[in-house]
């Protein structure tokens, strides 16, 4: 599989005929991209096709069996939030802000900023770690279902926000198991 989105020479992430494994089978085979500030990915396909799978092998987690991969340095965030555990929500974007040296911005969570994270909802905790992006000094954001348990209005706000990211010379790469039809968006299936 092939994907060009760019023929920019300044890609973000570049992937050439990448093979991974999973149990010593090939999951995903001759996976070749190049993504460049402006694109927007959007990798989607059936429960256990790889893209998480995909997305660990492009942040560095795991290898692949072979190929070349090169990237940008990028902000991710995978299927777990990454939360230190008895961590309020001002203690994690605090941190958040220490580790990426920035002074920390209003979030849309700021409201919940003395509450433990092991208290909020499922859709809470997951806003809360997408507010690791607005933080973040990197182009390059990977995000493994970022929208999995955010209500309509939380998905709207942080559409919102990637979409200034794009706007702004940003790069996204995401998995999805939904569509989401609208420019820049490019979205490629893994079988």
């Amino acid at each position: 599989m092939v994907v060009a989105l760019t023929s920019n020479l300044n890609s973000y992430l570049t992937a050439d005929k990448l093979y991974i494994l999973r149990d010593n089978q090939p999951i995903i085979k001759n996976f070749s991209i190049a993504l460049a500030a402006g694109e927007w990915l959007v990798i989607r396909g059936a429960n256990g096709c790889g893209k998480s799978t995909l997305l660990k092998t492009i942040v560095g987690l795991l290898s692949p069996y072979s190929g070349s991969l090169w990237r940008t340095d990028f902000c991710y965030l995978g299927h777990d939030n990454g939360f230190r555990p008895h961590t309020t929500v001002a203690g994690h974007l605090d941190f958040i802000a220490r580790y990426f040296n920035v002074p920390r911005p209003a979030t849309p969570v700021d409201h919940l900023r003395p509450l433990p994270l092991n208290h909020l909802s499922a859709g809470l905790k997951r806003q809360v770690a997408l507010c690791q992006f607005l933080l973040s000094p990197h182009k390059l954001w990977i995000m493994d279902e970022p929208f999995e348990h955010l209500d309509a209005q939380a998905k709207t706000h942080f559409l919102d926000l990637i979409r200034a990211h794009i706007a702004e010379g940003g790069a996204i790469v995401q998995t999805s198991h939904e569509s989401l039809n609208f420019s820049p968006v490019k979205e490629i299936w893994l079988s």
